[in-house]
């Protein structure tokens, strides 16, 4: 039988794939989902990208806003949003790690 994620009603891989949706936002690993305001969602999915790998302010920055649309300083945004993210992901075994002054990594937590 073919299991269905809680907040969206679409298929679900099998295992524990990390699936972001921004339509609608969320996060979900096996049977197990988080609900994400519409910007955290679209940070989260650039993370999930690169799973594993460094992704720099820069980066996140280029992916959330078109270079007309970014603001002054993304930072002020981009630090918050990882904070807010942090326990919800805690709680699907993520985790998003800081690499000192250049950017982040998401993982599964050890």
């Amino acid at each position: 039988m073919t299991e269905n994620c809680p907040l969206c009603l679409q298929r679900l891989p099998q295992g524990d794939a990390v699936v972001v949706t921004v339509e609608p936002p969320a996060v979900r690993v096996g049977m197990r989902a988080e609900k994400l305001p519409p910007l955290h969602a679209a940070m989260l999915e650039c993370l999930a990208l690169r799973m594993g790998r460094l992704v720099t302010h820069g980066d996140i920055a280029a992916y959330l806003w078109a270079p007309r649309n970014e603001p002054v300083n993304p930072m002020v945004t981009i630090y918050p949003m990882v904070r807010d993210l942090r326990k919800p992901l805690g709680r699907l075994g993520l985790e998003i790690v800081t690499i000192h002054t250049q950017g982040y990594m998401l993982r599964r937590r050890s």
